[in-house]
């Protein structure tokens, strides 16, 4: 399901065994903040010292991205197994228009610590808080107003960190908009302005139009992470072992993100498909237990960490991770390249499909998508004769495809790039997304008149783990080591912390 700095920042936790008036608390825990420094800092994803026996260390990632939200081939070294539990920053809620309504991060009655940068200039001064505390970011930037109306000193562009006082029971903080899309969350919840999206003069370098954008992360530990990833990625009657071997595969993904985006960005993995589902603090049973018999397992090859990809159902037939994720270090291990002969999903709902777009629609998507990326020769296609399958995988899976127009222009773009030009749609609505995406690049297409016919299989990249294929494997009795065998060809299964 997925596509494709400092480390986590310190969370705080103060004991405050104080039973007087919430006004009398907010003074006694302002200067207690004032005086404590009390942190606990959670290992990184990247090994620091002596590299691993039989490994290759590369070059720490050289410069932060300009466009944060863009991952591109970023991946310029194979990360080590960590040594330790890793902290995992993930984007919880992205905005980018001003909100309707205030959001809302705590429950009634809840007291949190809210730390900012201003309150690093201060000297370390945090802000004692009591939910549900409101917050938006305005055209002069943040405004924060906790449950009863004291409205805090922060920065306009400032980074806030809010974590629960350890004295309160459940440990859970909920962020969003107070209705259903509201989730819980443990560890710290980060709001980070995204002012670098302001509408600049670039003559003046002044701020034309601010932005109302910022980004929301949770901090949480990686095994505290990880059961809000498998409820959202499988169904909750699956087996065991479904689950187990899909523990260690998005353990090893997060863990190599990490890395990669350490020091570039400040996240590490959202909370959708485009890294994989996190549905936050969940009471799901089967998910924990997976995550606890699984724990510190992850992929690795020749000693080094293998990002653990994986998709809904690969069609039958593997991709390779150079040819739909991108070619970089991290994917060019034969772990990732696929597993030959065809795949025991064949019974999943997504294994086959058919999907029609009218033929100036799917024209028209193509065009914006070529603009949007700097393709011109896509952006030129008019009205298209044909769209072949130009190259295929070892496996036979489809990795380019040729376009030809009716001036005889010809062009190949790869099979996954194409999926995302078909289903493409602007951010100004101009285009719209059609009606039924393409669930997949293994597609055979067939234009007749005005009409554009796909003939699909599989549901996502297909790279690594099968998750319908995993579920079949497991009803047959297979174990979670050799279900990620089956996946990941001569991988090793390595037990990288207790």
């Amino acid at each position: 399901m997925m596509e494709p700095g400092r480390r986590g920042p310190l969370a705080y936790s103060i004991i405050v065994p104080f039973n007087s008036s919430s006004l009398s608390r907010r003074a006694f825990l302002a200067r207690a903040a004032a005086l404590a420094a009390a942190s606990t800092v959670i290992a990184g994803c990247r090994r620091r010292g002596t590299p691993a026996a039989n490994s290759t260390t590369a070059t720490p990632p050289p410069a932060p991205l300009h466009n944060l939200d863009d991952v591109g081939s970023l991946a310029t070294f194979r990360p080590p197994l960590p040594p330790a539990e890793p902290a995992i920053r993930v984007r919880v809620l992205r905005v980018r228009e001003a909100a309707r309504m205030p959001w809302l991060i705590g429950s009634p009655g809840q007291w949190m610590m809210a730390n900012s940068d201003s309150d690093s200039e201060r000297g370390g001064r945090g802000q004692a808080m009591q939910g549900p505390v409101e917050f938006d970011m305005t055209s002069r930037g943040w405004s924060i107003v906790d449950g009863q109306g004291f409205r805090a000193a922060i920065g306009e562009h400032d980074t806030i960190e809010f974590q629960l006082l350890a004295d309160e029971p459940d440990g859970l903080i909920s962020l969003g908009n107070g209705g259903q899309d509201s989730r819980q969350y443990r560890g710290v919840i980060r709001l980070v302005s995204r002012h670098d999206l302001d509408e600049i003069d670039s003559k003046t370098g002044a701020i034309m139009r601010p932005s109302h954008a910022f980004d929301a992360i949770n901090d949480v530990p990686l095994e505290t992470y990880l059961p809000g990833v498998l409820a959202g990625e499988l169904y909750a009657h699956w087996k065991p072992e479904t689950f187990a071997a899909q523990a260690v595969a998005a353990r090893s993904f997060a863990c190599t993100e990490a890395a990669i985006f350490a020091g570039r960005r400040h996240y590490d993995v959202s909370n959708t498909a485009a890294s994989q589902m996190y549905l936050g603090a969940v009471q799901h049973d089967r998910a924990h237990e997976a995550v606890a018999v699984t724990r510190g397992k992850m992929l690795a090859f020749d000693g080094l960490l293998v990002s653990g990809y994986y998709s809904s159902c690969c069609g039958g037939i593997a991709a390779s991770a150079t040819d739909a994720i991108g070619s970089n270090p991290v994917n060019n291990v034969p772990a990732l390249h696929g597993r030959e002969g065809s795949d025991v999903c064949t019974s999943a709902p997504v294994y086959q499909w058919t999907v029609q777009q009218p033929l100036e629609d799917l024209i028209r998507r193509l065009a914006g998508y070529g603009r949007e990326r700097g393709l011109r020769e896509l952006e030129d296609l008019r009205q298209l004769l044909s769209i072949e399958t130009s190259a295929t995988n070892p496996n036979g899976r489809p990795t380019r495809l040729a376009l030809m127009d009716q001036s005889q222009q010809r062009f190949e773009m790869a099979a996954e790039d194409f999926r995302r030009a078909a289903n493409f749609s602007s951010a100004d609505g101009t285009i719209k997304p059609p009606d039924k995406e393409l669930r997949s690049s293994n597609i055979r297409a067939s234009i007749v008149g005005p009409t554009v016919s796909f003939e699909g299989y599989g549901f996502g990249h297909g790279v690594g783990l099968c998750q319908h294929g995993a579920e079949a494997l497991a009803r047959s009795g297979t174990l979670h080591e050799d279900i990620l065998r089956w996946y990941y060809p001569g991988i090793e299964i390595a037990k990288s912390y207790a």
